[in-house]
């Protein structure tokens, strides 16, 4: 994006902490070195889908091509969605953390098995932490 001049966004409203254990996709293992996107948008992650609340994180410079004003009231601040997501939030423990990628790892195991035993009923197994398919 950077050599065509535009922005990057990332949707972590389905994945957020679910896939490692960590909010942002820059702090996924093997991301960590790479520049963060332009927006990356938060949800379900941050409330833990109890009550509404969606956040869009920008860069500074994605923040100057932001005009106020122009945008709906979808935008405004709630102050008690944001004491839900700072409660929320607090509960990520890095025990949970490693219990999310271990737990994802025992159930993309289970799959592989389930796998094997339905003899190509189920295709592909992927994943990572709690975020898989089949």
């Amino acid at each position: 994006t950077r050599m065509h001049g535009s922005l990057l966004l990332v949707d972590s409203i389905q994945a957020g902490l679910r896939a490692h254990g960590v909010l942002s996709v820059v702090d996924y293992p093997g991301f960590e070195q790479l520049d963060p996107p332009d927006l990356e948008t938060y949800s379900k992650a941050l409330n833990a889908a109890q009550y509404p609340l969606s956040v869009l994180a920008v860069t500074e410079h994605a923040a100057q091509v932001y005009r106020k004003g122009t945008y709906g009231n979808t935008m405004t601040t709630n102050p008690r969605a944001l004491d839900v997501a700072c409660a929320t939030l607090a509960l990520f423990t890095p025990q949970v953390r490693e219990n999310i990628r271990t737990r994802g790892a025992q159930a993309i195991a289970k799959l592989e098995a389930l796998q094997s035993e339905l003899g190509g009923l189920i295709t592909k197994v992927q994943g990572t932490g709690l975020l898989f398919s089949c």
